[in-house]
């Protein structure tokens, strides 16, 4: 008995070592910087520089308040030389996937990917677009020799290899995907990330206050004419209610508004296109860009 729970007392330890060691330093969902020669002759001259909330404006000045907006938590930027040749990796953490999700989708544009990345992204000579998880990378490169393309997609696989990329959190699964035009999603969560795809009014008309998701997306109907989806879930029916009201009162005072019903409206916008909102179960729907007058239902 006195052997066996001896035993027992190093099997504790050693788990509880092993614990430690994890939480410590192994994190199997983290970011990687790759070390030198990550490709042979390519190394780092100079540790990371890091910036957080307060200080990303520093670093990226002009789209800092979108990146705040979608829930930016740190920046790692990290160099990599070989003679005179240079590529920069930038390293965006959020507090969310949805949040790396929008950045990349808004910086992305129409994709060119690479099937050897491991992740969402999109590459050309220039530059390289990932997304996966909670994290979105930009890896920047200096030097106009096509073959560092090979470079840049080895750092980004080193870079994102611990990462998982848990798709049941995503905004884009309440888009339906027919008739959807390939490369126009866009995730948002403020005024500023959705009115890079349509502005209803005047600050955060949708309550979203920065942490609520939704999505957009622009579709084709019957007679192939384009129009905007948007989605936007809240997270019970009192607050999708109040951000109905809300978009009402404070919607864009040169949009026509008619037909109005308990659970909808519609509305003529500044370039005489027609729009329809519906509240359904805790969900806004607005319907945008349109080219025929709509009919909100009657409850």
């Amino acid at each position: 008995m006195k052997y066996l729970t001896v035993g027992l007392e190093m099997t504790k330890r050693r788990l509880l070592l092993i614990m430690a060691l994890l939480i410590l330093g192994g994190n199997v969902n983290a970011l990687t910087l790759p070390d030198d020669n990550f490709v042979s002759g390519w190394t780092k001259p100079a540790k990371p520089l890091t910036y957080n909330r307060e200080s990303l404006s520093d670093y990226n000045d002009g789209d800092a308040e979108v990146f705040l907006e979608l829930g930016f938590q740190q920046l790692q930027v990290q160099q990599y030389k070989n003679g005179s040749a240079e590529v920069d990796l930038e390293a965006y953490e959020f507090a969310s996937p949805n949040g790396a999700l929008g950045i990349y989708l808004m910086k992305s544009g129409k994709e060119t990917p690479s099937a050897e990345v491991g992740a969402r992204n999109s590459v050309s000579q220039t530059q390289l677009l990932a997304v996966k998880g909670s994290c979105f990378i930009q890896v920047m490169n200096y030097t106009d020799d096509q073959k560092v393309i090979a470079v840049m997609t080895k750092l980004a696989q080193q870079a994102l290899a611990n990462l998982s990329a848990p798709d049941t959190t995503s905004a884009l699964l309440r888009l339906p995907k027919a008739q959807m035009l390939s490369g126009s999603e866009h995730v948002f969560s403020g005024p500023l990330s959705s009115q890079a795809v349509y502005r209803l009014g005047k600050g955060d008309v949708l309550q979203l206050q920065n942490k609520i998701f939704g999505a957009a997306a622009t579709y084709t109907d019957t007679d192939h004419i384009t129009y905007t989806l948007f989605i936007i879930p809240y997270p019970d029916a009192a607050s999708a209610q109040s951000a109905f009201a809300n978009l009402q009162k404070n919607l864009d005072p040169g949009f026509q508004v008619f037909g109005k019903t308990p659970t909808g409206f519609a509305f003529k916008d500044r370039q005489a296109k027609y729009a329809l909102v519906e509240l359904k179960d805790g969900v806004i729907k607005l319907q945008l860009n349109l080219a025929r007058k709509p009919s909100p239902a009657s409850k």
